[in-house]
């Protein structure tokens, strides 16, 4: 396996920190991933590695304000910022593996953003797999707490508060809580500008599923405390036949660090071996 740091700069000058993990050939497909709020890309390590054993190439980014990318924690100007990150990324992959099969790989509010990205630049893919998107949180705030954010954000851009994440949410597997409550580069500080602009857009996805037109995999645990699995049902219902909704039964926030993750990430193979690979041959 090869593993390579890559930094660059985008046109507005933020510098950004990726890594890639690859085989030592030429990858049949390589994941795009867009990693969920407060947390960075090297959290999917064994994903990673689990993917490039079966010659599939991962590359992902810390999202402005996460992880090893500068900048302040949970801070962006806006939504359509992120849109930008992610399009400025992609290229980065497009240019390290030429010709190759993408699959943009989101969860959590990275597969909001994901999603969002889709419904503009689809033709950029072959494939998407979401997991556990923030379409709408399990629990969401009153309207008028949303309401009064956005209001302050208005007026204080930077002005963040704490998510109050409960850790124990993520996976049955409890090592997942600790190891991520001693993570350095994990974090719970969320930008007013982040919050409004990620809540505003999960039901307008929702409503909008029928314009998914390439093949996708969606996935969430029916007893994720953290995104709403309901709402992923309701994009499933919208959707047309590309896409493919499994919901995984007792499992919490993250698949892919859950008790069962290898019979999660086999599942995620067997759909990319037979809706992007076989498609390819």
């Amino acid at each position: 396996m090869q593993q390579k740091e890559i930094s660059y700069n985008t046109p507005d000058g933020q510098a950004f920190y990726a890594y890639q993990w690859s085989p030592e050939q030429k990858p049949k497909a390589v994941l795009c991933l867009v990693h969920g709020f407060g947390e960075h890309i090297h959290r999917y390590e064994h994903v990673a590695k689990f993917f490039v054993d079966h010659q599939i190439a991962l590359v992902g980014f810390d999202l402005r304000g996460h992880g090893r990318t500068e900048g302040k924690r949970g801070i962006v100007s806006s939504y359509d910022q992120l849109m930008d990150d992610i399009s400025f990324f992609i290229q980065q992959v497009k240019n390290e593996f030429p010709d190759s099969s993408y699959i943009l790989y989101g969860h959590s509010m990275g597969g909001n953003l994901a999603l969002n990205y889709l419904l503009a630049k689809s033709n950029e893919f072959e494939g998407a797999i979401i997991t556990s998107p923030w379409l709408s949180l399990a629990s969401p705030p009153p309207s008028f707490v949303v309401s009064i954010a956005k209001f302050i954000g208005s007026i204080f851009p930077n002005f963040t508060v704490q998510s109050k994440l409960d850790e124990e949410g993520l996976s049955r597997d409890l090592t997942v809580a600790q190891a991520y409550k001693a993570d350095p580069y994990v974090h719970g500080v969320m930008g007013t500008q982040l919050f409004t602009g990620v809540s505003a857009t999960g039901k307008s996805i929702i409503e909008k599923g029928a314009n998914f037109s390439l093949p996708m995999l969606l996935m969430h645990g029916n007893h994720d405390t953290v995104t709403s699995h309901k709402s992923s049902q309701q994009l499933a219902d919208k959707a047309n036949e590309n896409l493919l909704f499994k919901e995984w039964d007792e499992a919490r926030h993250e698949l892919h660090n859950e008790t069962n993750q290898e019979e999660v990430m086999n599942y995620m193979l067997q759909w990319v071996e037979e809706n992007i690979l076989v498609k390819k041959a």
